[in-house]
């Protein structure tokens, strides 16, 4: 199947409306699924989840190439199409199943595999909690290809000291390397969106460059440090409750640690927030 006609005639078939609360933008070229599949590079030995499979258009590019698809629907109508579809395939899986709330590890157990390869087309309202499912389940997720609109995935892939450059792409960093490897305009899909899309690769580190010593603990230094991005490296990290050190200790600490005390926190990069949470922890200790 391939264009917009096909795709209205498959809604309208199933009787199923585009649902603007599910963020539900159909992806209506063919080549630019074509692309997402070559650059999977799969292999029968690979476990595929598909966050989101909609009408079934990548699952069917992907069925014959891999060992098995994990197809996640949340949409009723969606999930009732793609199990008709795809009825007759030993190598399909039509799940109803929120991403969000899925256990990768009890998936992968559940279906014999040791790893899964991750890909979906992302809805905006929705991204940001999916990309951290994704950290937390990242010993087992052998590669990921997603979709997100344009500004997302240029935030998520900032370079340390950009405007974009915040939270996530922080956390990435630290985990792994993330990278655009196409963009794709909005006339690609049906309903059209307002802006375009880009499609990311994420690629997680067996261990991270710098280990920290509580991740919990990192993530709440990240997190502080960014919610007053206009404030300088030691006051944000001074709203700490613990350790409760005084801003000239603070600036002593960084200066110690050859990191510049009046840095705004996107002048950080992942590697040095990961060196003063491990200072930090140990104070607290």
């Amino acid at each position: 199947m391939a264009g917009r006609k096909a795709t209205v005639d498959l809604l309208n078939e199933y009787k199923i409306r585009p649902r603007k609360s599910l963020g539900q933008n159909f992806l209506i070229d063919d080549n630019i699924n074509r692309f997402i599949v070559k650059t999977l590079q799969l292999q029968k030995k690979d476990l595929v989840l598909e966050i989101g499979a909609g009408l079934g258009e990548l699952v069917n590019l992907m069925k014959d190439e891999a060992g098995l698809i994990l197809a996640l629907e949340i949409d009723r109508g969606l999930n009732v199409l793609l199990k008709e579809r795809f009825e007759a395939e030993k190598t399909v899986r039509v799940l109803d199943k929120d991403i969000l709330k899925c256990n990768l590890d009890d998936l992968i157990k559940k279906y014999n595999f040791k790893q899964l390869i991750v890909v979906g087309n992302l809805p905006y309202y929705i991204s940001s909690p999916i990309i951290f499912q994704l950290i937390k389940y990242r010993q087992v997720i052998k590669k990921t290809i997603i979709m997100l609109q344009k500004e997302v995935a240029e935030r998520l892939v900032a370079k340390v000291g950009g405007k974009d450059y915040g939270i996530l792409s922080c956390f990435l960093n630290y985990y792994g390397e993330q990278k655009i490897i196409k963009k794709v305009k909005n006339s690609c899909f049906f309903p059209r969106p307002k802006v375009d899309s880009a499609i990311i690769e994420l690629s997680f580190y067996k261990k991270p460059l710098i280990e920290v010593e509580n991740e919990d603990f990192f993530k709440k230094i990240v997190k502080t440090a960014f919610s007053q991005r206009r404030k300088t490296i030691t006051n944000t990290l001074s709203l700490l409750n613990k350790p409760s050190l005084s801003k000239p200790e603070l600036s002593s600490m960084l200066e110690d640690m050859k990191i510049n005390p009046a840095h705004r926190p996107e002048r950080l990069s992942a590697a040095e927030f990961a060196r003063i949470a491990n200072r930090l922890y140990s104070a607290c200790l």
